[in-house]
């Protein structure tokens, strides 16, 4: 615990010094203090503090974001020890007049191959003697410590274990500076350093950012050594990402940055200093100039992560990074691999990938739903003449597809062509590894920019997002938040950590990942965090940080995923349960007839080739009465039922004495699973079937006039039960379980479009009633018992009608779509809303019941979009979204979160999360 507690300020440091922060910059020069001597040079970081009490009361009884830490075990045990050592101040006036305006500083260290320790150090006043140093280390462990002593390096080490708190630390005294840590190796270290003469005083990296820090109005200041620190960081992180993600020694040499601590919110600013005679990456960008941030009105708001780069000479930034491979031993085999392209593919890589390249350019994560990020990677690149740029890509697409002897795919989508540029990684072979993510890419042209990403649907769901205005830059949050940032920079670095636990997890180790997983609530109540580095003179960059809290999160309803079918889809996706988990999974038939079951996470579970079209839908029963569930369809040749495995049942499928003209319907008339199965053929015959697949015996229903296309249907009033029939011929019969007529109908479904009929169960059987419309759009209402009423609430031709309580008033509204236009009219035949789409809607409505209140669905297959609207007409803020079928709508995985399920043009099955 106590241990623990030695990391409290270095959590603050760590935590903010990497990532976060902002300072108000002092112009005076800070003068160096003494005690710098004693931190040897191979110090990760150092954060220096000449108020360390008044800096604990800043973050422990100020800081929002220190409040929302302390709900964690970890950060409650590092507040109590905080707290702690605060009250000794408080308790002991000869601790805190020593500590008083002197620079206590505190430094971390590699110990081994993977862990790190901190050495403490402070300068203390030269009547200050080991003796009475010794006796103030007594009173402060109330004299129950066991203390030993030895002599290293001319200088006497102190080993004291403090045994009511099973904690042991060292210290030593040494030219009037005060050094401790549970390290003994590190006193040792400081020691030595000391008794050498070399100081990071004398270090040219350290002191040109050390002569910029601020003193006043600060909380403190952070030093980072970037020739040490990357070890430190990759502690931290996974093997893989430490082999090829997260290297960044030679990044640069110092950098400082001064904390301000805000309610809200860390602040830091500085300087990075980088040294061009030796191989830094920042040096690819000295000679820029600072460029304003306009790429975030390209970048969607959901994004997670983005690494920018501002530049006022693109040819510049290429030359400097030539250099920076140079230097690296890397030129020769990147010029060879630059050589293969152009032979490979008769082109001039430079020209037509690179020489259009302007003064912006991103590589950007959007907020993933899993841990496959290949879908939600973008690059950007601002064009200096975009009619060049898309003359470069246009060749290379043309030169790729001849040395493969291929054609150039290209798709239209929302007024944009996406074409697919297929040579393999060239982005991350040209510009670094940063561009990694980019394998064979998709491209589109996006007003000044070309942004390329690894699926079409991933492009799509950009587009459409950019066309929604779901961008950064019209977010609001994100406003506020860049407000806190220069408007100008060249290297930019942004985080929102609310968006990313679930790319931290593919980045940390085990542990780490542990601690995400159980905090995710946690991260989702910090904002976002940025870094800024721009160039200015004598190697120095200067720096912009800041972490903000802001619980206020939104996740995105993009793809939760996606499996691809062997032939393209028309049909509807049908949700089943499966009945060992209740979770959903995805039934579905292509147009090559092959049926499959997707399970809840995407996985293909099986397939089965039938020779023809599911009629209607799946409906799901238990013959066996185990509660397990079976999956009952039927094609115009046979009825099927199937195990969740996809296996038959035995007696099915049966085969049906002529083409079946309706979907079959399974009845429970007494709700004990001794299920009828109706289903009409060709032969206007209405045929019944047992849950064995056997012919029932008992049916004693007489042929229809004409064929039945309408669904069969049952409904119970009184204490009858009524089976309702009704053919194309318009007649209407009301059957009893054997098939015989119960009540007559006289009157006939005369003139019926071509649209569902709906039953309106009224008190008796005398007025209730059916409700349709007429070819002319008419609303006709006819009671069983012969009444006839007939509305025009709306003239038209061709269209699809439907009749639902959308707004749970316990009254019908009035849904027509004709055309390209969607009109809802109320129960007085006034209109609602209505909304003209860009195209013909050409499937029929779906209404989707969410609690007492319902939703219009729409699919406008040409445009492959489909849309969700609420009884008041509002579109969902996530729509459209892409997809080309019918679609379904249920928590497939249990979680509390609604899903949507299509198919589309690109073959694929595409789930998305929705809001209700």
């Amino acid at each position: 615990m106590v241990k623990k507690a030695l990391l409290v300020v270095l959590t603050l440091g760590l935590a903010a010094a990497i990532y976060f922060g902002y300072r108000y910059f002092e112009t005076e020069v800070t003068p160096v203090s003494e005690t710098i001597n004693a931190i040897p040079s191979d110090a990760a970081f150092i954060l220096e503090t000449r108020n360390l009490q008044g800096m604990w009361h800043k973050l422990s009884q100020t800081n929002i974001m220190w409040e929302e830490l302390k709900t964690t075990e970890y950060f409650y045990k590092l507040n109590e020890v905080g707290n702690y050592i605060d009250s000794l101040f408080v308790k002991n006036d000869k601790l805190h007049q020593l500590l008083q305006n002197k620079s206590v500083m505190i430094s971390a260290h590699m110990s081994g191959a993977n862990n790190y320790e901190f050495l403490y150090c402070t300068g203390v006043p030269s009547q200050l003697d080991e003796t009475a140093v010794n006796a103030m280390i007594d009173e402060l462990t109330n004299g129950k410590a066991q203390t030993s002593n030895r002599t290293y390096d001319e200088t006497t080490i102190y080993k004291v274990h403090v045994t009511n708190a099973q904690f042991t630390f060292s210290y030593a005294l040494k030219n009037g500076i005060f050094i401790t840590s549970v390290s003994p190796v590190l006193v040792e270290d400081a020691v030595r350093h000391l008794n050498s003469g070399v100081s990071l005083a004398q270090d040219r990296g350290f002191m040109k950012v050390q002569k910029t820090a601020g003193v006043k109005t600060i909380d403190g200041n952070l030093y980072f050594n970037y020739n040490s620190f990357p070890k430190i960081l990759a502690t931290h992180f996974n093997k893989t990402t430490n082999q090829q993600a997260l290297p960044i020694e030679g990044f640069s040499d110092w950098t400082e940055l001064d904390i301000d601590i805000k309610p809200n919110a860390l602040l830091l600013n500085g300087y990075t200093y980088t040294n061009d005679s030796v191989n830094n990456y920042l040096n690819v960008l000295l000679g820029q100039e600072p460029q304003e941030i306009e790429i975030t009105e390209a970048i969607p708001y959901n994004a997670a992560w983005v690494f920018g780069v501002g530049l006022s000479d693109f040819k510049l930034y290429f030359n400097n990074y030539k250099v920076h491979l140079d230097r690296s031993n890397l030129l020769f085999d990147y010029e060879k691999n630059i050589n293969t392209i152009n032979d490979r593919y008769d082109c001039n890589i430079y020209d037509d990938l690179l020489a259009w390249i302007g003064n912006e350019m991103a590589v950007v994560i959007t907020e993933p739903a899993n841990e496959e990020l290949a879908n939600n990677t973008f690059a950007i690149f601002k064009a200096n003449n975009i009619d060049n740029a898309k003359s470069g890509m246009m060749h290379l697409v043309q030169k790729i597809a001849a040395a493969d002897s291929s054609q150039p795919e290209m798709e239209e989508f929302k007024g944009l062509s996406i074409f697919q540029l297929n040579g393999e990684n060239l982005h991350s072979t040209l510009l670094g590894r940063q561009f990694k993510g980019l394998e064979t890419p998709y491209f589109f042209f996006l007003e000044d920019y070309v942004v390329f990403g690894n699926s079409k649907s991933a492009v799509r769901n950009y587009i459409s997002d950019y066309q929604a205005e779901r961008t950064l830059q019209q977010d609001i949050n994100f406003d506020a938040f860049a407000e806190q940032l220069a408007s100008e920079t060249n290297l930019f670095l942004y985080n929102n950590i609310a968006r990313s636990p679930q790319i931290y997890q593919l980045f940390l180790n085990d542990e780490h990942v542990a601690d995400v997983d159980k905090n995710i609530d946690l991260f989702r109540k910090f904002e976002a965090f940025a870094m800024q580095f721009s160039a200015e003179k004598e190697n120095k960059f200067y720096n912009n940080v800041l972490l903000k809290y802001n619980p206020v999160y939104k996740q995105e309803t993009r793809s939760l995923w996606e499996t691809p079918l062997l032939a393209s889809i028309s049909s509807r996706p049908w949700l089943v349960t499966n009945h060992y988990t209740d979770a959903k999974e995805v039934a579905i038939q292509d147009d090559s007839n092959k049926v499959y079951l997707i399970s809840n996470t995407g996985k293909l579970l099986w397939e089965r080739q039938l020779n023809q079209k599911i009629m209607g839908g799946i409906t799901q029963i238990d013959v066996l009465n185990n509660n397990k569930l079976q999956m009952l369809f039927n094609t115009s040749s046979h009825i099927y039922l199937l195990d969740r495995n996809g296996n038959d049942v035995s007696g099915f499928p049966v085969a049906l004495p002529a083409p079946a003209t309706n979907a079959i319907a399974a009845m429970d008339y007494d709700q004990n699973k001794n299920y009828r199965l109706l289903v009409a053929c060709a032969d206007d015959m209405v045929y019944n079937y047992d849950k064995t697949g056997q012919r029932l015996e008992g049916w004693e229903y007489q042929s229809t006039e004409s064929s039945v296309t309408q669904p069969i249907r049952h409904f119970v009033l009184g204490d009858k039960d009524y089976i309702l029939i009704i053919d194309e011929a318009g007649n209407i019969q009301l059957c009893d379980r054997r098939g015989n007529n119960r009540y007559e109908v006289k009157e006939k479904v005369a003139g019926l479009s071509n649209n569902p009929v709906y039953l309106e169960i009224g008190k008796d059987i005398h007025v209730s009633k059916l409700v349709y419309t007429d070819t002319t759009g008419s609303v006709v209402k006819l009671m069983f018992g012969g009444a006839k009423d007939t509305t025009a609430v709306r003239s038209v031709g061709n269209h699809f009608f439907d009749y639902k309580d959308l707004d749970g008033d316990k009254a019908m509204e009035y849904i027509f779509v004709s055309d390209n236009n969607l009109s809802v009219y109320g129960p007085d035949k006034n209109l609602v809303f209505e909304h003209d789409f860009d195209s013909t809607i050409t499937l029929r409505p779906q209404i989707f019941e969410f609690g007492t209140s319902s939703k219009i669905g729409i699919v406008s297959a040409n445009t492959n979009e489909l849309f969700l609207f609420n009884a008041l007409g509002t579109l969902d803020a996530d729509m459209p979204l892409y997809g080309s079928t019918p679609f379904s709508i249920s928590d497939i995985n249990k979680d509390g979160a609604l899903n949507l399920v299509v198919g589309s043009i690109d073959q694929n099955i595409y789930t998305y999360t929705i809001k209700e």
